[in-house]
């Protein structure tokens, strides 16, 4: 009988948004989309080179959208895909869990 693992969901998801600011990210793009310059003026505390690996995981994960803006100079605006504004209710869930046991 051979081994077979069983896909977990949860390690899938942990896989997408499991970074250290992952979430965090998620939820800024939540209330509106953003530049580079606004995300990273937004979170306390990320670093551009983390805040630039973040999003380009996010995005080939199809979490976050990144729109090129022909304006010159060209400018970012980086989005929520349908998958990722799916997230809302988890990110909500865990901001009231942490309320509750802060």
């Amino acid at each position: 009988m051979i081994n077979e693992r069983v896909k977990c969901p949860l390690s899938s998801a942990i896989k997408d948004i499991g970074g250290e600011w992952d979430i965090i990210i998620i939820r800024f793009l939540l209330e509106k989309d953003m530049r580079f310059n606004e995300l990273l003026k937004s979170i306390n505390g990320i670093s551009s080179k983390t805040l630039s690996g973040a999003l380009k995981r996010l995005s080939n994960a199809n979490i976050v959208s990144r729109n090129v803006v022909s304006t010159q100079p060209f400018s970012v605006i980086y989005s929520l895909t349908d998958k990722g504004r799916d997230l809302k209710n988890v990110i909500e869930n865990l901001e009231s869990w942490e309320k509750k046991w802060d």
